[in-house]
């Protein structure tokens, strides 16, 4: 069984300031209960399946990975292969998935993370869930900067109104690394992964696999 992990659940498109608080609690959890800091987001971007809208990204999965680990230590990142299965998933069927193949101790998310068929999955539910689980939750409050709520979305504006710098005083990162993420999003393909023969995951770090449930998964260590 892999080792106990606190992990952040979202997109992380950007890892901008707000994503940072999640992310900084994610250390502070697993530093306090001796468990694997962690984070969970998803190949291709949910409302491109869900709603049919191209999302133009922010960074890549790799930019991701790479700000994760050199800006806050986080060195365990799950990609969930976003597909058709996962989209109809109920809510609680999808964190029971996730809770058994990732051994998790302890949930972080945002206050208005939505997951689950038809978004169904919400902090209250969870926090519930956890409750009856015995799993740690902190559910973290929306950041404000200038009186606006920080979100990729803002950030993607900013970028597309060639504002640079409000969207590096969002991301709370520079720029240059934005730039690199933006032309490599362009290219990205949605990452598909094998199996072991038995259809169960490997657990080495770098292999790949696959959660029960919940269709294609790839973890970078």
């Amino acid at each position: 069984m892999a080792a106990p992990c606190v992990i952040a659940l979202g997109f992380f498109d950007g890892v901008h300031i707000g994503h940072a608080a999640l992310l900084n609690k994610v250390k502070e959890r697993a530093k306090e209960i001796s468990a694997v800091p962690s984070v969970l987001s998803f190949d291709i971007h949910p409302d491109k399946m869900v709603f049919g809208n191209d999302v133009e990204l922010i960074n890549s999965s790799a930019c991701k990975t790479e700000i994760l680990r050199k800006r806050f230590g986080i060195n365990d990142t799950v990609y969930l292969h976003f597909n058709y299965r996962l989209m109809h998933m109920p809510w609680d069927e999808f964190i029971d998935s996730l809770v058994h193949e990732l051994n998790i101790c302890w949930i972080v998310v945002g206050h208005d993370f939505s997951f689950g068929y038809k978004g169904t999955g919400n902090p209250a539910l969870l926090t519930e869930y956890c409750r009856e689980h015995n799993i740690g939750i902190d559910v973290i409050p929306a950041i404000q900067l200038d009186g606006v709520t920080v979100s990729s979305t803002i950030i993607r504006k900013f970028l597309k109104d060639g504002d640079i710098r409000n969207a590096n005083r969002f991301l709370g990162h520079n720029e240059d690394v934005v730039h690199q993420a933006r032309a490599a999003a362009a290219v990205t393909a949605v990452v598909r992964v094998g199996t072991r023969q038995d259809g169960r995951p490997e657990r080495r770090a770098g292999e790949r696999g696959v959660v029960e449930g919940l269709g294609e998964i790839v973890r970078r260590i």
